[in-house]
């Protein structure tokens, strides 16, 4: 089963997501594309800074923005990885989770790593 968290601020936007576990081969594949990619763009196509973490082994992606007001340009991006997750989610639910959380208005909620 694949568990994804997504993180929203207090002007619901997605800042953060956490993506554990593991699923069939296809499944998998597709998520951690769908993930990778996105967090590659906003690398490469955007100045945004965000903390990121991968362990292939327990098939782990943690993703969170640095700071407060991203771009116009990395919030489209994640935009589509909240569309394809949920799409994915919505058609495999059997082998994806999803959750959606609120992080405080400091952002304090602790995202465990």
């Amino acid at each position: 089963m694949i568990s994804i968290d997504f993180f929203y601020d207090n002007k619901k936007k997605l800042i953060a997501f956490n993506i554990k576990g593991h699923g069939t081969d296809y499944i998998c594949s597709a998520v951690s594309v769908l993930a990778i990619n996105t967090i590659n763009c906003i690398e490469k196509f955007t100045s945004d800074k965000f903390i990121c973490d991968y362990k292939k082994a327990g098939g782990l992606i943690n993703f969170k923005f640095i700071n407060k007001n991203i771009s116009h340009d990395a919030e489209i991006l994640i935009k589509a990885l909240d569309f394809g997750l949920r799409d994915a989610h919505n058609n495999y639910k059997k082998f994806i989770s999803l959750k959606i959380k609120d992080l405080c208005e400091n952002n304090s909620e602790v995202i465990k790593w």
